[in-house]
């Protein structure tokens, strides 16, 4: 293995490390939108709803930021799988591991956040994914370590391998 190749594997560590990081904090912004709606709900109920209209706004705002995180990771992990183009054909076709069941789960969030797409607050790497994430196809699959019998994840299905 030359030099290249050790360049190549720490960067691909690095990619990996920042998918991580950011699915991790979509977990979280995930969680504290759907606590800020039970919140929300039992303000509504004791008739505070000044407070439910609050939590309501914030339950919003932090499943954009988990609409943006999971986009950002999704485009990280499309173009770690890939050249940028073959990545960027993949998203658009939706990958075949993608299936419905994980672009439907995003999907509702990634439309009410699509408004406001500024891109997400935090490290310089996330503000480089966001645009490519604007695109908004079905979330490409999540990382594997392997390219598939394709031998690319980013092949569009139907594609014959050559």
């Amino acid at each position: 293995g030359g030099p290249s190749e050790v360049v190549m594997a720490r960067a691909e560590a690095a990619v990996h490390a920042d998918i991580d990081a950011l699915e991790a904090a979509e977990r979280r912004r995930r969680e504290l939108a759907d606590l800020a709606a039970e919140q929300a709900a039992e303000a509504e109920a004791a008739g505070d709803h000044e407070r439910a209209a609050a939590l309501r706004a914030a339950a919003a705002e932090a499943a954009e930021e988990a609409a943006q995180r999971a986009a950002a990771a999704a485009s990280a992990a499309a173009t770690a799988a890939g050249d940028g183009e073959g990545a960027e054909g993949g998203a658009e076709a939706g990958a075949p591991e993608s299936g419905a069941a994980a672009s439907a789960d995003g999907q509702e969030q990634q439309e009410q956040g699509g408004a406001k797409r500024q891109g997400p607050k935090g490290s310089k790497s996330m503000g480089q994914l966001a645009p490519h994430a604007a695109a908004g196809g079905p979330n490409p699959p999540r990382r594997r370590s392997s390219p598939g019998p394709g031998g690319k994840l980013s092949q569009p299905p139907g594609a014959d391998p050559l």
